[in-house]
């Protein structure tokens, strides 16, 4: 009964894009890189921080797929495990993955 009830509040939730969809979770996203479709970089990673005060970031909020393989505060956690890497959108006549 209690887990019908969280499914369907989910699902409404869902509806409204108040949460992301199954299988996907919202992260705070601080730098950016672009690659080709064969993995080449291209220029520089962009930083995606919005500066709030000295040392002060607000991090940039995007859907990504989740994973709960990856804990930071592990030694080796982030640095060693890739979170995610999808074709995002089109951003400058380049594809933004």
């Amino acid at each position: 009964m209690i887990i019908q009830s969280l499914v369907s509040l989910y699902d409404r939730l869902g509806k409204d894009d108040k949460v992301p969809a199954f299988g996907f979770s919202v992260e705070a996203i601080g730098f950016s890189i672009v690659i080709d479709q064969e993995g080449n970089l291209i220029g520089e990673p962009q930083d995606l921080r919005t500066p709030i005060k000295a040392n002060v970031y607000d991090y940039y909020p995007s859907i990504v797929p989740y994973s709960n393989k990856v804990n930071v505060r592990s030694s080796g956690g982030a640095a060693t495990t890739p979170n995610f890497i999808e074709r995002r959108r089109q951003l400058d006549e380049t594809l933004f993955f």
